[in-house]
């Protein structure tokens, strides 16, 4: 038989997509093999017509799975045949805005050779702030929709000139057909301010880095919003900084030019220069060299949090700096993250000196995202700029869902089509500005996604405000528990439905009995969880106060244990008050909780009586922990009746004998993790032979290494499979996933969407 000599192929590319050179690609793809046709945005694929020998064809086809560009994904390639219609010489064609069903790449950290063109100082985009091409710049935070034309970004404000148009339509250019093309004769601008005094440009940059080497504090319009930098060296501009922001303790993070300059402030362990540099450009907690910056800047630890430079413009203000700065959030403690520019000359005027501007809106806020180093893999602690909207597989089918979250360390889901995509790290949600980002995430991700929720699925605390949002969107609502929505983000992460065990350890969460849970184990599948065990529950004085005011918690754990509340610090008088409050379950609730045993022992441990964020008393016990082996104090598995309980009196005997006897903190502190540890093991394997192999170990306890450490050791020496989020936070950042997949879960095997926890 004879071969034609040509034919045609409709191939629909679906992935990540956009914004990340795909059409360039294809067209160069094409274009080397001879083939004539078009490539489009269509939706949120890439539809691409092509005619040309059959083997080209193939060819193509095979090029498209397997050779696509970083940071591209490809997910599924679908060719369809077609007879040959003598299309044209192969072209980059307008988009088809069809339904919506891709995904958007994040924000990229500045490529090598766009950091090297800025750098250049006779090339045209030297010291240019906002420079970019296919491989690098902000993606999420400057489009409003898809599919990605400059028309549904930022960019549409910005007509290219001719220069920047020439290389847009030049195949053989790195940025053909990039959508954020810009220079210094077309592109946005800077600008400078302080009181009275103006400047754009080159000498805007260059009197913002004078305030800074000044001691002063500059606000500056970073990639997902408004951020404050000061020198990290300079612990007066520090305090002026927390002051500012009303955040006292809680550890700010730092921006350093390049590997070396981090090397000044922290060591490099092994893992830590990729995630430096990785294109997501994230804080990355590292061993902190004590004395090179400010004790003023992460007071009672002993990590700091470093990033690279995000951004041409945040290269370019570091340039010749002597040492890091520190780089944090513009806002005050617990509120979104600011955008308006009005809005942040009005909020940050009492702590920033100076304010470096520029002209291309934020379409999306997004912070800087946090990760740490467990075991040489980074893990995320934070989900913001340079993960979001990255998706996450689901195992389970189902209608679109949105999910609203937690109150605490909000973001938003979004689930449809078999993926699952979160906002950024929002903030607390009993703010009412941080209620009204929530809000504005929501309309973004179902702008991005194409979704059409069918329920909303939220906290199964009736009180949250994340609860009466859903419960305001005019959708069925279903309700989650706490722990299961975290135990089932866990499970979806590592592409399991379960069932399985989970082990969710953190501060507090609504309970299925109405009681307040934070340390249980359960047996969970996605749609479903029963308690096998928990922590024994002990008196919260106070309620929420005791989540403030550590000492509480510990007198409450030491009269429980049979001791006398003496706290060190706590005037006697103080704690007999609060002694007499225990009997009394409306103002001392029960908690299981794991989170206030932790503040309990660090109280005792006379490291921290008061908290000004979540977690610190824990994150101050764990720094504070010998490195050698010190032992474990005892921490046994009692039988409950229908529940196994971890029995926290021997561990909280042990921990005041120790301290009376004078024993160094850093032992006791040392022996409760291992305790606390073998203890968790123990109640694992109490749940017997019989239940599931993998074990998921999740909730915002797990932010803690030594305790996760710990466990996954003597899961593994009990022939137990130990997992973890790394791509989601272990806290309440990945509980919106978790409430999604749990809702679809149910919907799917029948359950409504009224249907009551499981």
């Amino acid at each position: 038989m004879v071969q034609p000599t040509a034919a045609r192929l409709e191939v629909d590319v679906r992935g990540r997509v956009q914004g990340v050179g795909f059409r360039p690609f294809v067209h160069r793809l094409a274009t080397s093999l001879g083939l004539r046709g078009s490539v489009r945005n269509r939706g949120a694929h890439v539809w691409v017509e092509a005619e040309g020998p059959p083997g080209a064809l193939a060819r193509l086809v095979e090029g498209l799975r397997g050779a696509a560009p970083a940071p591209a994904r490809v997910d599924e390639v679908v060719a369809r045949e077609g007879l040959p219609r003598g299309l044209g010489p192969f072209a980059v064609a307008a988009s088809d805005p069809a339904d919506v069903d891709g995904e958007l790449p994040p924000d990229l950290g500045p490529c090598p050779a766009c950091l090297a063109e800025v750098a250049d100082p006779v090339g045209r985009r030297a010291g240019y702030a906002f420079t970019s091409c296919t491989a690098c710049g902000p993606r999420y935070t400057t489009t409003r929709a898809l599919p990605y034309d400059r028309t549904r970004t930022a960019w549409a404000a910005f007509p290219p000139c001719a220069a920047c148009r020439r290389e847009y339509d030049d195949p053989t250019d790195r940025r053909f057909h990039v959508e954020a093309q810009a220079c210094p004769a077309c592109g946005p601008r800077l600008a400078f301010e302080r009181g009275a005094e103006r400047a754009t440009g080159a000498a805007a940059l260059a009197r913002a880095r004078e305030v800074v080497d000044e001691g002063g504090v500059l606000a500056l319009l970073g990639v997902g919003g408004w951020q404050l930098a000061c020198l990290a060296s300079d612990a007066r501009a520090v305090a002026r900084l927390r002051a500012g922001k009303a955040r006292p303790h809680k550890p700010l993070a730092l921006c350093a030019r390049d590997l070396a300059h981090v090397e000044q402030v922290a060591h490099l362990p092994p893992g830590a220069a990729d995630a430096l540099a990785s294109p997501s450009r994230p804080i990355v907690l590292l061993p902190a060299r004590p004395g090179a910056v400010a004790a003023e800047v992460a007071p009672g630890l002993a990590e700091v949090g470093v990033m690279l430079p995000a951004s041409p413009l945040h290269a370019l203000l570091l340039e010749g700096a002597a040492a890091p700065w520190v780089l944090t959030s513009g806002n005050r403690r617990g509120e979104p993250l600011l955008v308006d520019r009005a809005r942040a000359r009005e909020e940050l005027a009492a702590v920033a000196d100076a304010f470096l501007d520029h002209d291309r809106p934020v379409v999306a806020r997004a912070d800087d995202s946090v990760v740490q180093l467990h075991r040489g893999r980074p893990r995320l602690l934070r989900r913001a700029r340079g993960f979001v909207p990255r998706a996450l597989a689901l195992p389970v089918g189902g209608p679109d869902v949105l999910a609203v979250g937690g109150d605490l360390k909000g973001a938003v889901c979004v689930a449809t089509r078999g993926r699952a995509t979160l906002s950024p790290h929002l903030g607390d949600l009993t703010r009412p500005e941080v209620e009204g980002a929530l809000r504005e995430a929501v309309d973004h991700l179902l702008a991005l996604t194409g979704a059409r929720p069918e329920v909303v699925a939220c906290d199964l605390h009736p009180d949250y405000v994340s609860s009466r949002v859903a419960r305001d969107l005019g959708l069925p609502v279903v309700a989650v528990q706490h722990h299961h929505a975290h135990a089932a983000a866990c499970l979806v992460e590592h592409g399991r439905t379960g069932p399985a065990l989970a082990l969710v350890l953190d501060g507090a969460g609504h309970g299925e009995d109405g009681t307040t849970w934070g340390g249980e184990l359960l047996l969970c599948d996605l749609r479903a969880a029963r308690r096998l065990g928990r922590l024994r529950p002990v008196a919260l004085p106070g309620g929420d106060r005791a989540a403030r005011e550590p000492w509480r918690v510990a007198v409450a754990h030491l009269v429980d244990a049979g001791l006398e509340p003496v706290v060190p610090g706590v005037d006697p008088g103080r704690a007999a008050q609060v002694r007499a409050l225990l009997g009394s379950r409306a103002v001392s609730p029960l908690a299981s909780s794991a989170g206030r045993l932790f503040d309990a022992v660090a109280a005792l441990c006379g490291l921290r009586r008061e908290t000004t964020y979540e977690g610190q008393a824990a994150v101050e016990l764990e720094a504070a922990c010998g490195q050698g082996d010190d032992g474990a104090y005892p921490c046994p598995v009692l039988d409950a009746g229908d529940l196994l309980e971890l029995d926290t009196r021997p561990l909280v005997r042990a921990v005041a004998l120790d301290l009376a006897r004078g024993a160094p903190v850093a032992e006791v502190a040392a022996r409760f993790h291992a305790g606390l540890a073998a203890g968790l093991v123990q109640l694992v394997l109490g749940a017997g032979a019989d239940v599931p192999e993998a074990v998921a170990l999740t909730g915002g306890a797990f932010a803690n290494r030594r305790l996760l450490a710990a466990l996954e050791d003597g899961l593994a020496a009990a022939g137990r499979e130990a997992l973890t989020p790394w791509e989601l936070p272990p806290g309440d950042g990945g509980l919106s996933l978790g409430q999604a997949a749990v809702a679809r879960a149910r919907l799917e095997t029948g359950g409504g969407p009224l249907g009551a926890s499981g």
